[in-house]
């Protein structure tokens, strides 16, 4: 259908793989000769009835082909009256589909098989459930025939407006990349005793010493919105470091920025940055990877920065890198208030609206636009938006300044849809096989328009959906955003736009280049690159060098990236995980348990390395849908089979990866393990396939910084572990879209050392089979000091979890330790509309249950949260179970004894303006307080 006109209804939507089958269940479209059936099997439909030619369809799994017997349940909505039609071969029980009629109708296929089709209609909006079952033969299908005549719809039709303003494209550059590698002090003004000197313990690597009273200068003309960051060590006296009319100091284990004390400060380490903003001018200064203060700075293009010792200091300066910024948008609305420039359209109401969880949003009824200075050449559009409820339908779009659409998007009928050219295209298959589009989620979409192609991508909370699509026209430029609910209202809580396709802008910094073609890389996604590409991060080793990987597919085993290095992807190149794991090296870098047991092996490794960089745009495939439901083994095995991560960096010190596509995870998929100054912005996970293919796991880090990321994970979402003496501290995340088939947001389960200094904010919860927040303790962590503000929930299978227990999962060398919890806060909490798929469907609440009346959790503030639960208990339930020894899930105490929380040794448990409603009646007490 035209683009002024409805999407197609679909038959099927929100199709949910059961929990440890995901990315090998999927709905597709068009059921016809020709269609494969089963993920893991070439077995291919050969004759089928005329009825069900172009209806959608679920391809599930055969287990027989593999050997074994696992038939598992099947789960969907229809968004059509119509039949759902089972098909069953020869071998399955005839009485299984529960409601089910037998009909003359079957399906063949070019195995030899034959399908009897089962059929029952249901009315339009049904959620359809399939058992699972046990038989010798094939798994089942599923197809769906729609019963409604569709009628052409008309959209509403925005009025086109111009604007005339024009937007003229920054140029960015990096001016100033440093290890000291070369000895090479050109463009520094050095005073006193400064000299470059290689370290004790690694004579290839270098830094910059700086004595007693000795200082540097250096200054580079930038665009003024620029980036200035360091690495150093103050191993006596102090540091004195001024820029843009800012002053840090820096020594004893303290820090100050403009006289003013920062807190949390562990030694004489240091990462420090300046990152100053035009319009107001200000300077934001970060201290070990971490928002420390906001301040007013000097405007000027051109100044310098100078750093100095104490008369009786030394300074050691590990890393300079100084450069335009690229991620800063040009325009940004989160809507606070009504933006000056947003225009609502004829017959549009718009107000600005505040919600618990998302902050302030923009609800329209009607079309409403926010316009910017159009935009040449490429540009990129951030969308975060929703329908308000599962009947409405929220239309974004991207316009010229002449008020023509480049591309639109639907959210419709709980689907989602893309334009191509002047036509709808329903998004469900492709790059990555996802039907799970509900009304009343907040999605974000990322949108990259290229105007020299006429082309544009678009991302979704993390996975790429469409690459390659056809603007409607030959635009020239993008200028406007427009947001059109239809049946309903249309919320909109951010808007950013770029003048770029994607926020590396391909500026590489300084220095020697070292092309993995160079090398021999074929990037053919056949030939196996790995000695090619190892090649080249052997030569960039230690000198600050940048190895590039241009445009490609390159096929490679493990390969190890060095210090002083920046592994720079171009944003049309995948790094392709060969699935022969068993010639992958295994390592174990420290004493760690999970370096021991859980993690040996990535698609990209380091260990023991400082300053690394991972950035470009480009993928890091770990090509890890290979194996169903399969752990990893035990003992000897595990060093032939167990499976890699995409990336995976043990003991290493000051990282920054930015801007990385993370695709098909085969285990947990970004791990930093021991290591300290971590920095993770930008990036975007697609992982959603099972088992244990978690997000972002990071294991024993100080200092880490976790930001505008989107994950899509199979396991926890975004996971703090400890498992060896290290701990976690000062850990920030902030402005992170999660998906997850476990919790996704969790501390644990491996907790064995103290995690401390926690913060995350600002965050977006759905689709999540376990719990939005879960901090667990079961193996001697002390945990303290953890804030959750401003975090939105919807399809959780429960808002809150904490708990203490005493599994005591150590290295053996380890001493026990007994856990425990305090200073906790969660603060604007919104949670609605829990997950319907939820393998626990009897437990939504929120749990925290301590281990004895001897070590319970103690200080926890629940402020200004906003919690709709579903209610509905007709009887009053025990008191839960202490977790004990048992590994710790939210639904292993029992049932919940309260219809909102339920508190067991507990002490000084807090409950501050809070909106706590359950959807049906309930006969339980909101809060039920056990041995408190």
């Amino acid at each position: 259908m035209s683009l002024h006109e409805y999407p197609k209804k679909p038959g099927i939507s929100r199709f949910v793989a059961p929990w440890d089958t995901s990315g090998w269940y999927f709905m597709a479209e068009h059921f016809a000769p020709g269609c494969r059936i089963y993920s893991n099997a070439d077995i291919a439909v050969t004759e089928c009835p005329e009825i069900l030619m172009g209806c959608d369809y679920i391809v599930t799994y055969d287990s027989a082909t593999d050997g074994f017997d696992d038939k598992q349940e099947v789960d969907f909505f229809i968004e059509q009256a119509g039949e759902v039609y089972a098909a069953l071969d020869a071998d399955a029980p005839a009485d299984f589909p529960t409601g089910f009629a037998r009909t003359d109708l079957v399906v063949r296929t070019d195995a030899g098989d034959t399908y009897r089709l089962f059929m029952r209609p249901y009315a339009r909006g049904a959620h359809v459930h399939l058992d699972a079952f046990s038989s010798p033969g094939r798994h089942f299908f599923v197809v769906f025939r729609p019963t409604e005549t569709e009628t052409e719809k008309p959209l509403p039709e925005a009025k086109r407006f111009s604007v005339a303003e024009r937007h003229e494209t920054r140029e960015t550059c990096w001016f100033v990349h440093d290890c000291f590698a070369q000895a090479n002090l050109s463009g520094y003004d050095c005073r006193g005793d400064v000299r470059v000197c290689t370290e004790a313990d690694n004579p290839k690597r270098h830094y910059l010493r700086l004595q007693s009273g000795a200082g540097i200068s250096r200054a580079c003309e930038t665009s003024g919105q620029d980036e200035l960051s360091m690495a150093l060590d103050v191993p006596a006296g102090t540091a004195a470091l001024k820029f843009a009319g800012v002053t840090v100091q820096l020594g004893g284990a303290q820090a100050s920025i403009n006289g003013q004390n920062v807190p949390d400060i562990a030694d004489s380490r240091y990462v420090v940055a300046f990152k100053r903003f035009h319009a107001p001018q200000r300077c934001e200064v970060w201290l070990n990877n971490r928002p420390a203060m906001m301040c007013a700075c000097d405007a000027a293009a051109k100044t310098p920065f100078t750093l100095t010792a104490s008369e009786t200091g030394e300074i050691r300066l590990n890393r300079v890198d100084w450069k335009d910024q690229t991620d800063v948008p040009m325009m940004a609305e989160t809507f606070a208030s009504m933006p000056m420039n947003c225009r609502l359209l004829a017959e549009t109401q718009g107000n600005i609206l505040q919600q618990r969880g998302i902050g302030s949003f923009l609800r329209v009824t009607g079309s409403g636009a926010v316009t910017f200075p159009a935009i040449r050449r490429e540009a990129m559009v951030e969308i975060t938006c929703r329908a308000s409820g599962e009947e409405s339908a929220v239309f974004p779009e991207v316009r010229d300044a002449d008020g023509h659409t480049i591309m639109k998007a639907a959210l419709f009928a709980n689907s989602l849809f893309l334009s191509d050219g002047e036509e709808w295209r329903r998004i469900c298959g492709g790059y990555a096989p996802w039907q799970y589009f509900p009304g009343g989620n907040w999605y974000r979409l990322t949108i990259s328009l290229d105007f020299a192609s006429r082309t544009f991508d678009v991302n979704v909370d993390g996975a790429l959906r469409a690459k390659g699509f056809r603007m409607a026209f030959d635009a020239e430029n993008a200028a406007q955003v427009l947001l059109t609910a239809a049946d309903g209202a249309a919320d909109w809580c951010g808007l950013r736009v770029w003048d770029a396709s994607n926020l590396s802008r391909n500026m590489l910094p300084p220095g020697e280049r070292f092309n993995v073609r160079d090398y021999g890389a074929k990037g053919d996604g056949s030939t196996l690159d790995t000695l090619a590409i190892q090649r080249a991060l052997d030569a960039a080793k230690g000198k600050g060098g940048v190895v590039v990987v241009p445009e490609g597919t390159y096929l490679t085993k493990q390969v190890q990236l060095r210090s002083d290095t920046m592994l720079w992807l171009d944003k049309n190149a995948v790094l392709l995980a060969s699935q022969n794991y068993a010639t992958y090296p295994h390592v174990v870098p420290c004493e760690s348990l999970v370096a021991v047991r859980n993690t040996g092996r990535a698609l990209v490794y380091a260990e023991r390395a400082r300053n690394i960089s991972i950035s470009g745009g480009g993928e890091l495939n770990a090509n890890g849908r290979c194996r169903f439901k399969v752990n990893d083994p035990k003992g000897i095995n595990k060093l032939y089979t167990s499976r890699p991560d995409n990336l995976y960096m043990a003991c290493c010190e000051d990282i920054r990866v930015s801007d990385v596509r993370f695709t098909s995870a085969a285990y947990w998929t970004l791990v930093p393990l021991s290591s300290r100054f971590v920095t993770l912005e930008h990036l975007m996970l697609d992982c959603m396939n099972t088992p244990n293919r978690d997000g972002i796991d990071p294991v024993d880090c100080h200092d880490l910084s976790v930001r505008h990321c989107c994950i899509m994970a199979g396991d926890d979402g975004f996971c703090l572990k400890t498992a060896d003496r290290m701990g976690c501290r000062n850990i920030l995340a902030e402005d992170l879209v999660i998906q997850s088939l476990a919790s996704a947001i969790k501390i644990g389960t491996d907790s064995y050392a103290k995690v401390e200094n926690v913060t995350v904010q600002r965050c977006i919860l759905k689709n999540v089979n376990r719990c939005g927040i879960a901090v667990e303790t079961v193996d001697g962590a002390a945990i303290r000091n953890c804030t959750f503000e401003d975090i939105d929930m919807t399809d959780c299978g429960g808002p809150m979890y904490m708990t203490i227990g005493h599994r005591n999962r150590k290295a053996p060398q380890f001493p026990v330790r007994v856990g425990s919890m305090a200073h906790i806060v969660f603060r604007r909490i919104g949670y609605r509309a829990p997950y319907l798929f939820s393998r626990c469907k009897t437990v939504y609440e929120s749990l925290f249950i301590g281990d004895s009346a001897e070590n319970k959790i103690r200080d926890v503030l629940v402020a200004d949260c906003d919690l709709l639960l579903p209610g509905g208990c007709r009887h009053g339930v025990d008191a839960p179970q202490p977790i004990g020894e048992k590994y710790p899930e939210y639904d292993r105490h029992g049932l919940s004894s309260g219809a909102a929380f339920t508190l067991r040794f507990c002490e000084d448990v807090r409950f501050e303006n809070n909106v706590i409603q359950t959807e049906r009646p309930d006969v339980r007490p909101l809060v039920m307080i056990h041995d408190c």
